[in-house]
């Protein structure tokens, strides 16, 4: 126990100190060398008129050994003296400092720490007698969380030591996802891997040691990681023997895993160049410092400056609160009663002035401080920010800050990006599609106009212009089909694709109706006729053919409107595959049309259609060698007949397979229906396009008729007559056909050389 020497014409004003100085404990760093600090504070204090111009500060210390026990014993031997004293001072240990201001506060006696950064005396409910110059470790989550701003890092993992003094409340303070990494309560240390890149950790230099040996055989280090721990290791603390743990790492593999760690400490001098409370700049006190570790021979601790500042709020708020009693018109004596109670408690409340740490205001109990955030770059720790807690402000313009380095090109991600992205089909293929099934539109407008302008004509009105009609229409619509399939979420609201869907069910389905039906019609007829083996005249008129059509129509709408009532079709969302790409994990979503039993509606629609398809494949087969002119586009059709059964056959089977894919299934499914409908109008009505550009009138093909006939027609039907005489002509033709047929799987090469030479 030691104290400082008062004047003999002043009054005595005595803080109670506590020092952890021993070298038996860690903590003695610390004590040993804040005392040149307080020294040095007494000394200015006690020469300067402004504060306590009638008394002399001193100071009684105790080494407590972080020991509650002598601590306790030294506090109560100050309460039975006669001194009076203040205020406690210390302690470094959180062992000593949290006992001792649950017992001094039943004495009503503040306490002050200068290194105590313990979060759990942060508690004003429990400690509201306890103070600190130094930050509380609640203080650094603002500075993490700072930086974690500064680098859009929103997803941490936390890993702490249970048995320390690091177990602060992240979750009080943290606007981030926290995920628990690892708590240390054992010697086995395990890792979770949550693909969490972005670190905070809590230990001491021993346990350090330990979780960046596993981290390093983990790989959880380099370019993807960041650790941000607490400061204040010794240099070269991953180098230190350590014996009790084993480590398996090697001193080079733990230099390699820290490379590029991140710490927060505390400030231990304010960059500023202003002159503090004590009349020197921080530079100055700082030289001053070093000459008193000289003279006593102690150790650095970067606590000296809080130890320093925290001398000087006590002296002004014992000033304080002198003066404020002499102004009562209280007598100058001084006694333990007056620093009792609450006027010492509102006179630290009411602390603002600058010191060598930097602004000194209180929070509670906390100092309201800054906060050192460091790199450990190449062998060393290097300055790279400030934190102020006052302004709430990471700052990087401060003396001696350097630039951050990380291990990578850039900031490490803070976890493996999941990204959702609707596969929809690019506006450039979605509108070339729409163009050439707009052009496709434009021609069977064309040949729309032509067949209705020239009904008349001979040519046209032998081909059933009403029927032609039918075909243009059902192509129009199987155009139309291609800027459906086509719209999703990107071309319109999502909130219409339902609508969308139901519309692409309905117009292809129509529109492959109305033109392959009416081409099945009048390949039917063709068959009719061509397998008529009575030789009677036999005439299948317009109107039978379009109730054929009508009635495919019926059973269209039958199923599309009980499909739309009883099931109806409804926009869904798939989730594909996951695509990696780096660090960046890609959902791929698909909107499609969809309903409860769709695979039923779908079986009942493609079996209706397909027997339709087979059937006219069939008839086109059977009049593959038929060509009546009174029917002229006869083998026209039976070729566009076996285009659409081919086409739709590949498409369909072709859908399936990449059904997932919309911009695929676009392309190649659409230009399968423009392909299909573009040659199915050429080979109707390019024919017909031809003969009128070369025979205008028609004339010409009436006088090559007529030449042809053994005698003169007088009747008035001149379409029906030259079917009967067709029909006539070809009754030995149907004859020698059978014939053929019937012997067909035995005699086919001889009966057909014997038939050429009769």
């Amino acid at each position: 126990m030691m104290c400082s020497k008062p004047e003999s014409n002043k009054g005595r004003v005595v803080i109670a100190g506590l020092f952890p100085i021993s070298e038996s404990v860690p903590e003695g760093l610390i004590g040993r060398g804040v005392k040149p600090a307080v020294e040095l504070a007494l000394h200015m204090i006690n020469k300067e008129h402004s504060v306590l111009p009638h008394h002399t500060l001193d100071i009684i210390d105790s080494d407590t050994k972080c020991d509650m026990a002598v601590a306790t014993k030294f506090f109560f031997d100050m309460v039975d003296s006669n001194t009076t004293m203040v205020l406690l001072f210390g302690d470094a240990c959180s062992t000593v400092s949290g006992p001792i201001a649950e017992i001094s506060k039943e004495w009503n006696v503040s306490l002050l720490s200068y290194a105590d950064m313990d979060p759990a005396l942060s508690d004003r409910k429990k400690y509201h007698n306890f103070y600190r110059t130094v930050p509380s470790d609640n203080d650094f989550n603002p500075a993490r969380l700072a930086l974690l701003k500064t680098f859009n890092w929103t997803t941490v993992g936390t890993i702490f030591q249970s048995v320390s003094k690091g177990t602060a409340r992240y979750d009080d303070v943290f606007s981030v996802a926290m995920f628990l990494l690892l708590v240390i309560v054992a010697s086995k240390i395990c890792f979770q891997r949550n693909d969490v890149r972005i670190i905070i950790g809590n230990f001491d230099e021993k346990m350090a040691r330990r979780v960046f040996c596993q981290a390093y055989s983990n790989q959880m280090y380099g370019a993807k990681y960041q650790w941000i721990i607490v400061g204040g290791y010794p240099q070269d603390w991953w180098m230190a023997e350590d014996a009790q743990f084993n480590l398996t790492c090697s001193a080079a593999q733990l230099n390699d895993s820290i490379q590029g760690y991140i710490s927060t400490d505390v400030l231990p001098l304010s960059t500023s160049t202003r002159k503090t409370e004590s009349g020197l700049t921080s530079s100055e006190y700082f030289k001053e410092y070093q000459k008193y570790l000289l003279q006593h021979g102690s150790p650095y601790s970067k606590y000296h400056g809080y130890a320093f500042d925290g001398v000087w709020v006590i002296a002004k708020a014992v000033d304080a609160v002198i003066r404020k009693a002499v102004g009562n018109g209280l007598p100058p004596t001084l006694t333990n009663n007056l620093f009792r109670g609450d006027h010492l408690a509102i006179a630290l409340n009411s602390t603002d002035f600058r010191g060598v740490t930097g602004r000194i205001r209180f929070n509670g109990g906390d100092r309201v401080g800054s906060i050192l955030v460091e790199q450990y770059q190449g062998d060393y720790m290097v300055k790279i920010y400030e934190y102020h807690r006052i302004t709430d402000v990471l700052t990087y313009k401060c003396q001696d800050c350097r630039p951050l380095i990380f291990q990578g090109r850039g900031p490490p991600i803070d976890r493996k990006h999941v990204r959702e992205e609707f596969r929809r089909i690019p506006q450039g293929i979605y509108y070339g599609m729409c163009t050439l099934s707009g052009l496709g539109i434009i021609m069977s407008i064309f040949f729309l106009a032509v067949n209705i302008w020239f009904r008349e004509h001979r040519y046209i009105k032998m081909s059933s212009p009403n029927l032609n009609n039918i075909i243009i229409v059902g192509c129009i619509m199987t155009y139309l089909s291609v800027f459906l399939l086509g719209t999703d979420g990107g071309v319109i609201d999502i909130h219409y694709l339902g609508y969308m869907c139901t519309s692409r069910a309905w117009v292809l389905s129509i529109g492959f109706t109305l033109a392959f039906g009416a081409m099945f019609s009048k390949t039917w007829r063709v068959h009719s006729i061509f397998t008529n083996i009575k030789l009677h005249k036999k005439v299948i008129k317009d109107y039978k053919l379009i109730m054929v059509v009508t009635i495919l129509l019926f059973l269209d709408a039958a199923i599309l409107v009980s499909w739309q009532i009883i099931d109806p079709l409804r926009t869904s969302v798939k989730h594909l595959a996951v695509l990696v790409e780096g660090d960046l994990d890609i959902i791929p979503i698909v909107e499609y049309c969809s309903s409860e039993r769709m695979t039923i509606w779908l079986v009942l629609i493609y079996a209706y259609k397909g027997l339709l398809l087979v059937f006219g494949c069939f008839l086109a087969w059977e009049t593959r060698q038929v060509t009546i002119p009174a029917l002229n586009d006869s083998k026209y059709i039976g070729m566009s007949v076996y285009n659409v059964v081919i086409t739709c056959v590949c498409g369909a089977a072709v859908s399936f397979l990449i059904n997932d894919q919309p911009t695929s299934s676009l392309v190649i499914i659409g230009l399968f229906i423009i392909f299909s409908t573009t040659v199915t109008l050429c080979l109707v009505f390019v024919p017909k396009i031809v003969e009128l550009q070369r025979d205008p009138t028609g004339e010409e093909r009436r006088i090559r008729a007529k030449l042809q006939k053994p005698k003169k027609q007088t009747s008035s039907d001149d379409a029906t007559i030259d079917l009967h005489r067709r029909n006539e002509e070809l009754q030995e033709e149907n004859i020698k056909f059978r014939a053929i047929i019937a012997d067909y799987h035995h005699k086919r090469q001889n009966h057909y050389y014997r038939q050429s030479i009769g």
